[in-house]
């Protein structure tokens, strides 16, 4: 029972206080799904475990006409007539009229309605009957689903509660909150406050929170498929194990389209349960509720009148006997499916031909109203047939309006309806092209440009310029960088006549093939044609193109004063935008944020980063949000917000893996590492890196020498200079990893790794290039670690006071850029030089600053360094006395943290603490690393120890 730990404790408590004669109601309310029936099956089970007796029943929608139905099937038994055989004659013969064991009624029609109509007299009887049934040790009654119970059982139910029998004696009623009937509701909301010591508990079963689901869902799924079902099952219990066997495909269906996933998709265990409910409906309440199947979201009555022949009042009074069933919820104006399945159950349930007429009706009501065009195309596609050049146009209108999955599902359909001859086939086909592309399907959007290509060029130079454009930008996404260079090479090689503006397009994707080829320069003079033109004539569209991808080329080469001019052009460009005409440029929203990362303006670049997330995610753009992920990802790790970049990494991966981009795979692999390294130390960061590493691909893209050279940062973190410099530098002392933005990073890493190993001479080197490029760059990121490689070159030279003002003019630079992990990194140094000029006392408090910068923001195994730091020069406070530092090191843990730490020094792994704390493993992994950090350990040996001490000494 994943999430319901609380509850199941409180039914234990409930259950161990029955043997003391205890009499208790019990009430557990929930969501159809939420775990009820399962929850009242383990109490079952827990009861007869004890020696109790059980005794139990659920209500029926169907069988609501029989009165007393749901307390005679849970308490009529043979038993019974012994139990009755000491009460009043008078109880007897009312008890008759309810509980068939006791026999027949020796009475008139007229005393039985009597009995009936005098409900309280019943409801005392029924109270005598229970003290005389319940024997030692005691009886538990468990009644489900009541709400659906007739009224004269929840009338007795409702005197229960208010005056149950004074017997060891548990009721557990089990309903829909939003179905109980009033009278019972007011009873159990009006009783004593919930707690184990009360006469009533009352246990809400809600819906799962993220980690729970997690758990639930397990660690089999990729991350894609796990954030998929998380989504299309609401956190409901019931929905994710329904979902599981659902493809990743009817997964995103469902939630856009509910109608649209087969019935060969819907596991017949959850369509039995569900059409149960919907069977239960009046005749015209269930034509109602197909017609909504069919129309989706209802928001007034007269469509459904259109599909049912049904009058608005007779609408409207179904449409409210849905809402009281809970099959319909109100949704702003509207009413809609409590959950997609249901709805997509109901769909299929109905018969073909129905449906088919009903999507007629619904279409031809719609074509005379102001309704959206995609509401329209979604009956037209329902029953148009081949040559239907009228429904055609339809839903190629619905594709022009749409995002892109929607229009690839429109114009699959519209390019079915027309003949092979037709002359829009081609526009069509490129539409369909188009939006596979931009909806994450880039393989078969390649398959059908190529062949567009490949058909006669009768077509204007726009459109083939646009054509071959997007092919090259489908080509990127896929990471064949060359081939998309070479198509627009030889295109461009054919439009030596054409104008400047009409191969803008070309040109620009041109240079951004050749940025991730590492060619930074090749087409930077042309583009600053381009832009400028585009600006003289007011084109702002092709301006923004130009301006973003040589804004990252500039920035790439180093030219970074020129650089700040473009962005400084782009950002206003792109803040001038609304947002539907943002989405069709957010390849230049990712160059530009790209750009802004490079130029240390990481603010900047969320910002049009969070904006771009969002635009795409809004529009369907999936193929451009893992880029913007990956951005996000960057900004954030450079700030220091370690939590934040690492979400973003794993989101850009989910989405990669899902489109099959390879690329960004590779991406968010290489740039959740240092983060990682931060936190986790180089075991993690590794494992991160080598995975980039091994994802297929060309070895000559710029992004893999990113990866080498974060690599090398590792290898270095495992104090392995050697292999550090292997990585790093080629046979000609240059640095492997292209981008000259980048450069002073790399010889900063060179001269910390020549230290380390003992060459003072080759890490003078190292810093000298490292300061003339920062120089050259003029950015804080740049001239930071430029006075962190002379501070740590002049410690080793033993030149400790120029040593400390190089490293105290990188803190300042870096805590001014909020750079606070290189911030930290630089009080590290501080302090190092500090202490080896006896300085003690001054280098504990840098490393204290430097701790605290890495523990506010979750790095881990960073600060773990920083306290094995501060134990060598003996930087332990005293320990307090009359207290011992174990046990204040322990104050500073959470409950959660706490009960970890007690389970681990049990021994119990990862998996086991999960299992009872109904946790993953990952998360029982995060808390440790906060742990660790916290009471100062690195192992789990060594927490063991610190709680073994805190027991000595309490």
């Amino acid at each position: 029972m994943v999430g319901r730990a609380a509850e199941w404790s409180v039914c234990r408590t409930v259950l161990d206080k029955v043997a003391d004669g205890t009499t208790t109601i019990l009430t557990v309310a929930g969501d159809p799904g939420t775990g009820k029936t399962r929850l009242l099956s383990e109490i079952a089970g827990a009861a007869r475990d004890r020696g109790l007796h059980v005794r139990s029943a659920a209500g029926d929608q169907a069988a609501r006409i029989v009165p007393f139905g749901l307390m005679a099937d849970a308490l009529d038994s043979p038993a019974l007539s012994s139990a009755c055989g000491m009460l009043p004659a008078t109880d007897r013969a009312r008890l008759r009229t309810v509980f068939p064991s006791l026999g027949k009624a020796q009475e008139t029609a007229g005393d039985r309605d009597d009995h009936l109509q005098n409900r309280r007299l019943l409801h005392r009887s029924v109270e005598l009957m229970l003290e005389r049934l319940v024997m030692p040790p005691g009886l538990v009654l468990l009644l489900d689903d009541v709400h659906a119970a007739d009224d004269a059982s929840l009338a007795m139910l409702t005197h229960l509660v208010r005056q149950p029998p004074a017997v060891p004696f548990v009721l557990v009623v089990a309903y829909r909150p939003r179905q109980i009937c009033r009278r019972l509701a007011v009873a159990i909301g009006s009783a004593p406050t919930t707690g184990t010591d009360s006469s009533i508990i009352r246990l809400q079963l809600d819906a799962l929170s993220d980690d729970e689901t997690a758990v639930l869902i397990g660690d089999a799924a990729d991350p894609a498929r796990r954030e998929l079902l998380a989504q299309a099952g609401a956190n409901n219990p019931f929905y994710i194990t329904a979902l599981s066997a659902m493809s990743d495909a009817d997964l995103a269906g469902i939630q856009q389209s509910p109608v649209r996933i087969g019935p060969e998709s819907i596991p017949h265990s959850a369509r039995a349960v569900l059409l149960t409910e919907v069977d239960a409906l009046p005749p015209r309440d269930r034509s109602v509720a197909s017609a909504l199947a069919v129309t989706g979201l209802c928001t007034g009555t007269e469509l459904i009148g259109a599909i049912t022949g049904l009058a608005g009042r007779e609408v409207e009074e179904s449409l409210d006997a849905l809402v009281a069933a809970d099959l319909m919820r109100p949704v702003g104006a509207g009413l809609r499916f409590r959950h997609p399945l249901l709805e997509a159950t109901l769909y299929h349930a109905t018969k073909h031909a129905w449906r088919r007429t009903a999507h007629r009706l619904a279409a031809e009501y719609l074509e005379g109203t102001d309704a959206p065009i995609e509401i329209r195309a979604h009956h037209v596609e329902r029953f148009a047939q081949p040559g239907d050049r009228a429904a055609s146009a339809v839903l190629v209108e619905a594709a022009r309006t749409s995002g892109p999955v929607a229009a690839v599902h429109f114009l699959r359909l519209a390019l079915g309806l027309l003949p092979e001859d037709d002359a829009n086939r081609q526009a069509l086909r490129f539409m369909l092209a188009r939006a596979l592309g931009m909806s994450g399907q880039a393989v078969e959007s390649r398959i059908l440009l190529h062949e567009l290509l490949a058909e006669d060029g009768t077509a204007s130079r726009t459109h083939r310029t646009d054509l071959v454009a997007f092919s090259a930008a489908v080509d990127r996404l896929l990471g064949r960088f060359q081939e998309a260079a070479a198509l627009v090479e030889a295109e461009l090689l054919g439009s030596e006549d054409a104008d400047v503006l009409t191969t803008a397009p070309l040109h620009t994707e041109l240079a951004s093939a050749k940025l991730m080829l590492g060619q930074f320069c090749g087409s930077a003079a042309r583009l600053a044609e381009i832009r400028q033109i585009a600006a003289d004539d007011g084109d702002r569209s092709t301006e923004l193109g130009a301006s973003a991808a040589l804004g990252l080329a500039t920035v790439f080469s180093g030219d970074t004063d020129n650089a700040v001019q473009l962005v400084d052009r782009c950002c206003w460009l792109l803040d001038s935008l609304p947002d539907g005409q943002l989405a069709d440029a957010l390849d230049s929203v990712t160059q530009l944020a790209w750009t802004l990362v490079m130029l240390d303006r990481y603010g900047d670049a969320l910002r049009h980063a969070h904006r771009g997330i969002d635009v795409a995610r809004r529009t369907g753009r999936r193929h451009l949000q893992s880029s913007l992920h990956l951005v996000a990802c960057q900004a954030y790790a450079r700030l220091g917000n370690l939590d934040s970049a690492l979400a973003h990494g794993a989101q850009a991966e989910g989405l990669a893996v899902l489109l099959g981009d390879s690329i960004n795979e590779r991406m968010s692999l290489t740039l959740r590492t240092l983060p990682t390294l931060l936190q986790e130390g180089p075991l993690a960061a590794t494992q991160l890196v080598e995975r980039a590493l091994m994802v297929d691909g060309s070895t000559d893209l710029w992004w893999r020498g990113v990866a080498v050279g974060i690599r090398a940062v590792v290898r270095l973190a495992q104090q392995d200079a050697e292999g550090c410099l292997a990585l790093l530098v080629d046979d000609q002392d240059e640095i492997l990893i292209p981008g000259t933005v980048n450069l002073s990073r790399w010889y900063l890493l060179a001269a910390q790794a020549e230290v380390a190993r003992g060459d003072v001479a080759r890490a003078t080197v190292w810093s000298e290039r490292c300061c003339a490029i920062a120089a050259r760059l003029n950015l804080p990121g740049s001239s930071a670690q430029a006075h962190s490689a002379r501070a740590t070159v002049l410690l080793a030279t033993g030149e400790p006071e120029a040593a400390l003002a190089e490293a105290t003019r990188a803190v300042r630079i870096c805590d001014a850029a909020a750079m606070r992990m290189d911030e930290a990194q630089a009080r590290r140094l501080a302090a190092a030089i500090l202490a080896g000029s006896g300085q003690v006392q001054q280098a504990q408090e840098q490393l204290g600053i430097a701790k605290q910068l890495l523990q506010d923001r979750g790095a881990a195994w960073a600060a773990a360094g920083v306290t094995q730091e501060q134990r060598r020069l003996g930087a332990r406070q005293p320990r307090p006395a009359g207290r011992a530092h174990e046990v204040i090191a322990l104050d500073r843990l959470s409950e959660r943290e706490r009960q970890i730490a007690h389970m681990v020094s049990e021994g119990l792994t990862n998996r086991q603490i999960g299992e009872r704390l109904f946790l993953s493993p990952r998360t029982v992994e995060t808390h440790l690393t906060k742990i660790f950090a916290k009471v100062e350990v690195a192992t789990r040996v060594g927490l063991v120890r610190l709680m073994q001490d805190t027991v000595n000494q309490t």
